[in-house]
């Protein structure tokens, strides 16, 4: 009954914000794309970990309390109308064909060069396949080496002597994500045979280098660049938007393929279990663990960080910056203990509730709101063309998406990266600035 109350204010604070915002129109704005992943990678997680730790279900109402601090910061603060879709538009079909081509070939260049020097060569995931496909390896021998590049590129600069993947390894995602969206917003403004090819090479080489460690979710992300692209240019309904959801959970197949779990089920066949397993991942995944920090703060483990690993999590994004381990690694050694790589990655809930309790959690979704709200206003005041404001926007919309994962952070780093990549072009080709935007 609990639950059910805490999803129905949820949803009621949802749907008057979407009136407010769109006026019932479907559209992956960032108001919509945070509400989406909330509801599907937040809220189903969160409460099973309730339940399945057997954690007191009061703790319920932080859902509908986060949300609506989200809520407040994205609607009141600063207005309530943006018309974001309306600018993004606008800018995109006065974008020249030129230009958006010159933007994709050197977020291309980027992301192939950074690439090959984060992998060393040819990433692992493509040689193993290789092997593989010519019954050279067995699955579980192609899923553990997999697992093991996985961990050495992602926690090895946590762990070990790594030193520089971790940036090598943002610098691909970022890239890829403008490449994407560059692609993307190219062949729906043109709609050539030109355009098209270009969209499938930066979806297949973002592939290539993205997945190239056996990450799955990665790569999800770089390809929700596509389907904003699709929301604002083309007539998005429910139908479509079901029909997306599936492709995603066939692209969660494919690339689960690669971990050690998911090979030997492959292995025995049990497409069941599979399915499930997917399923699981992607409506459960890391919110699970929400309810652990819950639980590390009433047990006594850990003490209220009052702004701590909010400190922590911007102090990890600056090269060379000796930092505590995250969040994960100390909520795994109270669940789990021992001495491990492995993480206990829970959603902003679980950073933002260790550090200030319920109150913090409201503050922190108030804070994203806000960032949410007046981030995509950069593209009004950066000196670029329209074709690259139109690409930026996108970008930002996306880093707003996952600001439900990764926080005032990653979403604050991922919107930087992308504006130095953007930044970067157009310094170095000389890109013409508009005499007039509005």
């Amino acid at each position: 009954m609990v639950e059910l109350v805490a999803v129905s204010l949820t949803l009621i604070y949802f749907l008057i914000g979407w009136r407010i915002d769109l006026k019932w129109k479907l559209m992956l704005n960032p108001f919509m794309i945070f509400s989406a992943y909330y509801f599907l990678r937040v809220i189903p997680g969160f409460f099973y970990g309730l339940n399945f730790y057997g954690v007191d279900n009061l703790y319920s109402f932080i859902i509908p309390l986060s949300y609506f601090g989200f809520f407040m910061g994205y609607f009141f603060l600063l207005g309530v109308k943006s018309k974001t879709h309306y600018c993004v538009c606008d800018f995109a079909k006065k974008g020249g064909s030129g230009d958006y081509e010159r933007l994709y070939f050197f977020s291309l260049f980027l992301l192939v060069v950074s690439g090959f020097i984060l992998y060393k060569g040819m990433p692992p995931s493509i040689s193993v396949a290789v092997d593989f496909a010519g019954n050279n390896m067995s699955a579980s021998d192609a899923a553990a080496i997999i697992s093991e590049a996985r961990r050495s590129i992602s926690k090895g600069h946590i762990f070990s002597s790594g030193a520089g993947s971790g940036v090598l390894r943002e610098v691909v995602f970022c890239t890829a994500i403008v490449a994407v969206t560059s692609g993307s917003v190219y062949y729906f403004t043109n709609r050539n045979r030109r355009s098209l090819f270009l969209l499938f090479l930066a979806v297949f080489v973002s592939y290539f280098f993205v997945s190239g460690d056996g990450t799955r979710g990665r790569f999800v992300v770089v390809m929700t660049a596509l389907i904003i692209s699709y929301s604002i240019f083309c007539n998005l309904n429910v139908k479509k938007a079901l029909l997306g959801l599936v492709l995603v959970v066939c692209l969660s197949i494919l690339l689960g393929a690669y971990t050690n779990k998911m090979a030997t089920l492959v292995e025995s066949g049990a497409w069941g279990e599979i399915i499930l397993s997917v399923l699981e991942r992607i409506f459960i995944g890391n919110s699970i663990n929400d309810a652990i920090s819950i639980m590390s703060i009433e047990s006594g483990y850990l003490d209220y960080g009052y702004g701590y690993w909010l400190a922590r999590d911007f102090g990890a994004l600056i090269p060379g910056l000796s930092v505590d381990k995250p969040l994960a690694y100390h909520l795994y050694l109270f669940h789990i203990g021992g001495d491990s790589t492995t993480y206990l990655t829970g959603t902003t809930i679980s950073r933002a509730f260790v550090d200030g309790g319920i109150a913090g959690v409201v503050f922190y979704f108030f804070c994203l709101g806000l960032l949410s709200k007046v981030l995509w206003k950069i593209i009004f005041f950066v000196p670029f063309n329209y074709s690259q404001r139109a690409v930026l926007a996108i970008c930002l919309w996306l880093a707003i998406g996952q600001g439900y994962v990764s926080g005032l952070p990653g979403v604050i780093f991922i919107s930087a990266m992308v504006l130095l990549v953007i930044l970067l072009q157009w310094s170095f080709l000389g890109m013409v600035t508009p005499r007039k935007v509005r």
